[in-house]
């Protein structure tokens, strides 16, 4: 029987948690560029969003690594919350165009 080494679980989960920042940043600065095509304003302001979710989501996961916060219920939900606003802002942006 192997023991069971009680750190993977934690560094897949922070893994993971690097995978979506990935992810939403690049859809994030996609959808920046995109309204660069309706105003300045606009993709100024969807990147600076992105920015802030980003630096939030680094944080959350750092803390979630450390195992001071228990809470994954509520980064869970920011994350998807912010993913399906990125991708609604999106549809709309291309189909305005």
């Amino acid at each position: 029987m192997r023991p069971i080494d009680e750190g993977m679980p934690q560094e897949r989960t922070f893994l993971s948690w690097r995978r979506t920042i990935l992810a939403l940043s690049i859809a994030g600065f996609a959808l920046a560029r995109l309204a660069l095509s309706e105003s300045l304003t606009l993709a100024e302001f969807v990147a600076a969003m992105t920015m802030l979710v980003i630096v939030f989501i680094i944080v959350i996961s750092m803390r979630l690594y450390r195992g001071s916060m228990t809470a994954v219920g509520v980064s869970t939900f920011i994350v998807s919350a912010t993913t399906f606003l990125l991708g609604l802002i999106e549809i709309l942006l291309i189909l305005k165009s």
